[in-house]
C-alpha cells in the first residue's frame, strides 16, 4: 500500500509486475465466478460467455459521464468481443426493483437491445450482433 497524501492508492506484484486493484478485482472475477471485465476510467461492464450467448452482468458509468454514449461504447467493445468469438446474440437484464431501473432500460435499449421477457422484476434483453 502506497500512500499520497490523503488518498490511499494499493498495488501487489503479480508475476513480477505491478497490478492496480482493478487488475487484481479483474483476475479475481474471472477465477471465481468466469465473469470478465472491461475498465476505463470512467466505466466498467461486465460479461459471462454462456452456451449461444454473451451475458452482460453489469455496467456502470461515473454519474458526470452518462447520457454521453459510454454505455453504447463499452457494450460495443463488448459486442466486438463476442462476434469474434463467434456469438451472435448478446443478453442484459434490468431489475426493477433496483433505482432508477427505468433509466437503465431506456439506455439498453437505446443501444439496440429488445426486449424479449419479463419474470418477476427482471425484464430480459437481446441484440443480435
Amino acid at each position: 500500500i502506497r500512500w499520497k497524501g490523503r488518498e490511499r492508492t494499493c498495488s501487489c506484484k503479480i508475476n513480477g509486475c505491478m497490478a492496480s486493484p482493478i487488475d487484481l478485482y479483474k483476475r479475481y472475477l474471472l477465477e471465481r465466478e468466469n465473469t470478465h471485465l472491461y475498465a476505463e476510467d470512467d466505466c466498467f461492464i461486465t460479461y459471462e460467455f454462456c452456451d449461444g450467448y454473451v451475458y452482460i452482468v453489469d455496467m456502470y458509468v461515473v454519474p458526470e459521464k452518462r447520457n454521453a454514449g459510454t454505455c453504447r461504447r463499452i457494450s460495443e467493445v463488448v459486442e466486438a468481443i463476442a462476434k469474434e468469438r463467434g456469438y451472435s446474440n448478446v443478453v442484459g437484464t434490468v431489475c426493477t426493483s433496483t433505482n432508477n431501473w427505468e433509466q437503465s432500460l431506456a439506455v439498453i435499449k437505446r443501444g439496440g437491445y429488445n426486449e424479449y421477457e419479463r419474470q418477476g422484476d427482471m425484464i430480459y434483453l437481446v441484440k443480435k450482433i
